[in-house]
């Protein structure tokens, strides 16, 4: 079907003294399904939802907005679906995000914004996915962003931004994927960023920002990972940075800076 827009909320509402919510949407474009428009918004607690672009499905475009506390939004581009965009938003108290970009699914854009409390995000680029863009935004209290780059997937696009206390950024490359770009900034108290490139990964670009208080950075590139580049800048006081390169990789650049 071409052309489809598609609106989906969920609202439900009580006048009574304690509101209860329970909403899920599921969407599914698959099978060479493209140039579709999908808005799912949802108001209150405890709403899911969960996106699909499968199977040389293109061009779509998928909003979703979620208000309230807990709330869960999956989306998975798979089957050689491009040129999807893809924009979630989750304000309140435990949220939780995961994208998954898989099976040579080319130049999709997502964007994850979070805020709140307890925010958590999942990016999971792999087998043979190239040149997509990945934005993360968590803004508020214990926030934790995963990004894995594996399997042959190359020149992706991947950007974290955390603001507020106790951040979590976990960035790993690995399994052959060569010419991503990865870039992590962390403002606020209590961050750790860890950075692992792996089993001949090459050609990669990491840069880590850390502003704030008692940061911790790891960075560990291994298992003939060659000709990767990776900049480290901490600000503030107590900080903390450990670079570890090994097994059989070389020309390597590692940058740290310390103020």
């Amino acid at each position: 079907m071409k052309n489809l827009a598609l609106l989906i909320s969920a609202a439900l509402a009580s006048a009574s003294a304690v509101a209860s919510y329970d909403n899920e949407s599921i969407v599914k474009i698959k099978y060479d399904s493209d140039y579709n428009d999908v808005y799912v918004d949802q108001y209150g607690d405890d709403n899911f939802s969960k996106v699909k672009i499968a199977y040389d499905s293109d061009y779509n475009y998928v909003d979703v907005d979620q208000g309230g506390d807990y709330n869960s939004s999956y989306v998975k581009i798979k089957g050689g679906s491009d040129y999807n965009d893809v924009y979630i938003y989750q304000g309140g108290y435990g949220n939780y995000s995961n994208v998954e970009i898989k099976h040579n699914s080319d130049d999709n854009y997502v964007g994850v914004a979070q805020y709140g409390s307890y925010n958590s995000s999942d990016v999971i680029i792999d087998n043979y996915s190239g040149y997509n863009s990945v934005y993360v935004y968590q803004d508020g209290y214990y926030n934790d962003s995963d990004v894995t780059i594996d399997y042959n997937s190359n020149g992706n696009y991947v950007d974290v931004y955390q603001y507020g206390y106790s951040n979590d950024s976990d960035v790993l490359i690995s399994g052959g994927s060569d010419y991503n770009g990865v870039y992590v900034s962390q403002y606020g108290s209590y961050n750790v960023s860890a950075v692992d490139i792996n089993y001949d990964s090459d050609y990669n670009y990491v840069g880590v920002s850390q502003d704030g208080d008692y940061h911790y950075s790891d960075v560990d590139i291994t298992n003939y990972s060659d000709y990767n580049t990776v900049y480290v800048s901490q600000y503030g006081y107590a900080q903390y940075s450990l670079v570890h390169i090994s097994d059989y990789s070389s020309g390597n650049y590692v940058g740290v800076t310390q103020n």
